[in-house]
């Protein structure tokens, strides 16, 4: 098989595209970032709590929208991360023991009064137990 520099395939998804190879003695490709706020939202402001747990941790005083997560659960058993509005439980979110979960929401999860978040053995539980989280919200 020779050569042939057009690609049938026509390039216009991953899959059809022609593979690239980088050699093994290729010096460091440059990679610049640039910041950018995430779509739908002015700003947005990360919250960081070392050791989230039980009772409810304050993240907002009042309405907003959660926009993301890192979370790490080092324990050996299942974490739930409960989220309240104004003190009523809304939603939870199991990490796996030694697991972790990261996500992003562009468009925000939206929570009507305070925002509060702990960390239980249970969803919506009060048996606490403390897992590494940053909490990213508008």
């Amino acid at each position: 098989m020779s050569y042939n520099p057009q690609n049938s395939n026509g390039q216009k998804t991953g899959a059809n595209s022609s593979p690239v190879v980088i050699a093994s003695d290729q010096s460091a490709v440059q990679v610049s970032l640039t910041p950018s706020t995430l779509i739908g939202s002015s700003s947005t402001t990360g919250w960081a709590n070392s050791l989230l747990q039980s009772p409810a941790q304050a993240i907002k005083a009042t309405a907003g929208t959660i926009q993301g997560w890192y979370i790490y659960n080092p324990n050996t058993v299942a974490a739930y991360i409960n989220f309240y509005s104004g003190g009523t439980f809304q939603f939870c979110l199991g990490i796996p023991p030694l697991g972790g979960a990261n996500a992003s929401f562009p468009q925000g999860i939206y929570i009507g009064g305070a925002i509060t978040a702990s960390a239980s053995t249970s969803a919506n539980g009060a048996t606490s137990i403390s897992v590494t989280a940053v909490i990213f919200y508008s």
